[in-house]
């Protein structure tokens, strides 16, 4: 799996060269690892990938600045998990303000789920507590059809 940047969607490029900064081998290939694998990958994760397909050593401060880079995109977005351990996955639809994705717990595939049900609880938010949500995190897991 090679670091062209043929086979990351323009989508893509489009927003981090929109969102300024240069567009660098790191993060096209890290993007273009994530757009094919649709996984959850860790930081240690993305390093050892992306030293083996590079060829080179990549270091953690590399890693965190591209993950960083990708997350202010909002093209990476980072998984919740229990044991605080950072996993992130790319987001294929950062100009859909709002959606919400679905992780397999076996095979660790991202899907993403364009709908939101939060109006709901905003409104309750918002009549029966007197309160305003400013934000909300919804991130379901399971398990998915190609694992049952």
């Amino acid at each position: 799996m090679g670091a062209k940047t043929a086979e990351i969607p323009n989508e893509y490029l489009n927003i981090l060269r929109n969102y300024g900064g240069r567009v660098t081998l790191i993060v096209t290939t890290l993007l273009q690892r994530l757009h094919v694998s649709g996984r959850i990958y860790s930081p240690r994760q993305m390093k050892d990938e992306l030293s083996e397909t590079l060829n080179c050593n990549i270091g953690f401060p590399t890693i965190y600045r591209a993950i960083d880079r990708l997350m202010q995109c909002r093209l990476m977005h980072r998984m919740h998990r229990d044991d605080e351990q950072a996993m992130f996955f790319l987001c294929r639809h950062p100009d859909h303000e709002h959606h919400h994705h679905f992780i397999c717990t076996i095979c660790r595939r991202v899907f993403e789920i364009d709908m939101c049900l939060a109006h709901q609880y905003e409104s309750h938010v918002s009549r029966d507590l007197e309160a305003s949500v400013t934000k909300h995190i919804m991130q379901l897991e399971g398990v998915c059809k190609g694992c049952r």
